[in-house]
């Protein structure tokens, strides 16, 4: 049976495209498989009239949401942090949601460089566990994903020996986390 390669998906500013693509090139070297912002694959920044509001919204498409399935479809993320308008280490909007997403999915989050200081976003950037590899694209370093969430088996009521299958209703409902007053299903 074949390993498949470690995927990596790439968040930061259409800003850094350039900075992004060499990145890509060094990761791809190190084995892993990349997975990168669709305005970087297009390079849609160097087009005459860019606009980045229609960059991410466009004709029906949604790039946040696309990318948000490429950070679900991959292992680990790598926030790539240069110099953007005179702030040092820029994060924006964009990529704060992205980590925020990888957060909640439990991905090992890092970044090239130390975080930024902007007071908008410190206290919350500081909270999501981001690791800074401060350049070095060797100390990416993934453990085996691991199950967050172990559910008991549902039984059919208190009694019972049999337990639910887990395709039944209630199991279903319990193992994707959702929310349900308890009597509702007894």
């Amino acid at each position: 049976m074949r390993k498949s390669k470690t995927k990596i998906c790439i968040c930061g500013s259409l800003a850094f495209t350039d900075e992004i693509k060499a990145i890509d090139q060094e990761l791809r070297n190190l084995g892993f498989e990349v997975l990168l912002p669709n305005g970087v694959i297009k390079e849609i920044t160097k087009k005459p009239g860019y606009d980045p509001v229609a960059a991410k919204r466009n004709n029906g498409y949604d790039a946040i949401r696309d990318h948000f399935k490429k950070i679900k479809q991959a292992d680990a993320v790598l926030i790539c942090n240069f110099t953007k308008r005179g702030i040092e280490n820029y994060i924006g909007a964009n990529t704060f949601l992205e980590a925020g997403f990888a957060y909640y999915l439990g991905r090992p989050t890092y970044a090239l460089n130390p975080l930024p200081d902007q007071a908008y976003i410190h206290d919350e950037i500081m909270s999501l566990d981001i690791v800074v590899i401060d350049g070095d694209l060797s100390k990416i370093k993934l453990l085996p994903r691991a199950v967050t969430t172990v559910f008991p088996t549902s039984y059919v009521s208190a009694r019972s020996r049999f337990p639910l299958p887990a395709w039944s209703t209630p199991t279903r409902i319990l193992n994707q986390g959702v929310r349900r007053r308890r009597n509702r299903f007894l």
